[in-house]
């Protein structure tokens, strides 16, 4: 059991927690034909998509209403109501999906009761967060309650026995969220999933241009979302948006990362399908249990730092501890009631500097965590592995995966890779005997 402390700290230094409006972006565009559209300021919105260009290197369709000075203080209802019919007149969207923020709070603005005097135009679906408070993943998980609340038909009937609902989490690749769903699809299962990034920030080319991403869970789909035969969530912000289509039966888990969190989802998907285990998810299984005794050799006993997203941090911990490692520093943006369950003593939310200080003090020899940790981790004179959001001075950040069996195995091999390529840590050959002829 590892214990919470919040930073003491008056002041944010070299800030590891991003904004709940970026989180919001991120899940609406897992969404087919979506155009999310910031409230706020040109400069908020050139934030957010500046970002998510470099991690994902793909052109990020993201509007804003263009707020001035002006319409903030006097009223930014008629601003936002020709934002939203310039989107759809140009673009041409399915859905348009309504981001508020900081500054829309801070005004005192109704926004939903500005979204009632629209009277035609594609459906839009507003996400009240704030970047005031909490951070990326519940931003996210807002904008998927969102999408439930305004999409989701209520069930009619009896549930379609062959269909799961997965709801990934923001901790989730693109072919983190296409290796979740084959997994579920090898039970037999078709599946539901919400958001989809796995075919709209994959990184593929399109034949032609378009304004909007191809791919993303369809608006029929999210409507059916609630018709599975069961919900399960890979994040804990989605435990409400689960409970909304599931009620108490959802399925809910921070993560599922490593032999066991892996073991826990196949055993799940399994007894939703009523099948035995497919060979090839056994045949990966003993790979990963392989891959744990092969990687063993290089990190028992080695001391990691690890700065992320409260679900991967958790996810990444169970898998470094089931392979030898000691986490001798967690540092996380914002709290979460799962951390308390993390192999550590301790789980910190606070920065990048509350990362140094901690990593130094312990003798990190490793430190997981995005591209902004580089700093970090060349002042402490140790490798750092990339994961999470952002990863912008390394290629291929979408394709990066850790969930499930698969997942697991590259992002076990990746740490050790880490550790091996410094030539004063990697581990001495064993000697070879000269006796006898060559």
């Amino acid at each position: 059991m590892a214990t919470i402390v919040a930073s003491s700290k008056p002041v944010t230094v070299d800030p590891l927690r991003h904004s709940a409006p970026l989180g919001a972006v991120l899940a609406f565009l897992g969404v087919a034909r979506c155009m999310p559209l910031l409230h706020s300021s040109q400069g908020c919105a050139a934030l957010a998509k500046v970002l998510l260009t470099r991690h994902f290197r793909e052109t990020i369709p993201l509007q804003t209403s263009a707020l001035s000075e002006i319409t903030t203080i006097l009223g930014s209802g008629d601003t936002l109501l020709a934002g939203i019919d310039t989107v759809a007149d140009r673009q041409q969207p399915d859905l348009i999906a309504v981001i508020t923020t900081g500054l829309v709070d801070a005004a005192g603005e109704d926004v939903r009761r500005t979204l009632r005097l629209r009277t035609a135009g594609p459906p839009v679906v507003l996400a009240t967060v704030s970047d005031l408070g909490g951070g990326l993943e519940q931003g996210y998980s807002a904008a998927v309650e969102a999408l439930i609340a305004e999409l989701a038909l209520p069930r009619d009937g009896g549930a379609l026995d062959n269909q799961v609902t997965l709801l990934p989490g923001p901790a989730l690749t693109p072919l983190d969220v296409e290796e979740l769903a084959k997994t579920a699809q090898a039970f037999g299962l078709r599946t539901v999933v919400l958001p989809d990034s796995s075919c709209s920030l994959d990184g593929h080319l399109d034949a032609d241009w378009e304004p909007l991403l191809s791919g993303g869970t369809p608006l029929s789909a999210i409507a059916a979302a609630g018709r599975s035969a069961a919900v399960l969530a890979l994040g804990s912000g989605l435990a409400s948006a689960g409970r909304m289509l599931a009620g108490p039966d959802a399925w809910m888990v921070p993560h599922a990362v490593g032999l066991d969190a892996s073991d826990a989802l196949v055993a799940q998907l399994a007894a939703v399908a009523g099948r035995e285990v497919p060979e090839a998810l056994r045949h990966w299984r003993s790979r990963l249990t392989d891959g744990l005794l092969d990687a063993s050799g290089v990190l028992a006993g080695r001391r990691v730092a690890l700065a992320l997203e409260p679900d991967l941090l958790a996810g990444v911990a169970a898998l470094l501890a089931e392979a030898g490692c000691h986490v001798v520093t967690a540092i996380s943006p914002t709290s979460a009631d799962h951390l308390a369950h993390m192999p550590c003593d301790e789980v910190v939310v606070g920065d990048f500097e509350d990362t140094e200080e901690r990593a130094r003090d312990s003798g990190a020899e490793l430190l997981v965590a995005g591209s902004h940790g580089a700093a970090t981790a060349q002042r402490l004179g140790i490798p750092l592995l990339r994961l999470g959001f952002p990863v912008v001075d390394r290629l291929g950040a979408q394709h990066l995966t850790s969930v499930g069996y698969r997942g697991s195995l590259r992002l076990l091999f990746a740490a050790a890779n880490e550790l091996l390529a410094v030539p004063d840590l990697a581990p001495t050959p064993p000697t070879t005997s000269r006796e006898g002829p060559c």
